[in-house]
């Protein structure tokens, strides 16, 4: 069982740019807390154990990559404001490509349209679907998978949809309609003068 949840999360990974190594480290480490309690339904986060695992020195970088990984759908994260209880996590299945759609379990079509990076054709059809032309979907794409899907170059983009309708509003702003200069033939030239 191990295998083939490390197995998929590799498969994922490899095409997942959003992941970093904290990201990789933490769920390495949490796999290995499931694998210890025997593949619970539930693991109750221990903070000190889960950071030493981890090699995260950090609470607030712990509980980023937490809240990030269980958007994403690696895990089911659930903050508990009682200390007495503590949080849980629940490790979604990852199954290998070869045995299964290594995705995890409970993703639906809305979760796949807005999963980042999204597939080319995924993009090719939603600017279709907006009136633009496919060359614009390529622009977009290419622009966003040569910078690692980040805005600006720096916060990871977490809703493609809403950046390519603003690459759709920019897109006009920087079609330039060219403009002859027209020759200014009135004055008289001198090739007397040095220049």
């Amino acid at each position: 069982m191990l295998q083939n949840q490390l197995l998929g999360f590799f498969e994922r990974f490899d095409t997942d740019l959003r992941l970093t190594p904290f990201h990789i480290s933490l769920y390495l480490a949490l796999l290995h807390q499931w694998q210890r309690s025997s593949f619970a339904g539930q693991l109750i986060l221990n903070k000190k154990a889960l950071q030493q695992h981890s090699r995260i020195g950090s609470p607030h970088t712990l509980y980023r990559c937490l809240k990030e990984l269980s958007m994403w759908g690696y895990i089911a994260y659930s903050a508990s404001k009682n200390p007495a209880l503590g949080s849980s996590i629940t490790i979604h299945r990852l199954t290998p490509k070869a045995s299964g759609s290594g995705e995890p379990a409970g993703t639906n079509a809305a979760e796949r349209k807005s999963r980042i990076p999204p597939e080319q054709a995924a993009v090719a059809d939603y600017f279709r679907e907006m009136g633009y032309p496919s060359l614009e979907a390529q622009k977009f794409f290419n622009h966003f998978q040569s910078n690692g899907w980040k805005v600006g170059g720096k916060a990871p983009m977490r809703d493609w949809q809403a950046a390519a309708r603003n690459w759709m509003i920019n897109s006009q702003s920087f079609t330039k309609t060219p403009t002859q200069q027209p020759l200014n033939l009135s004055t008289p030239k001198s090739y007397d003068e040095p220049l």
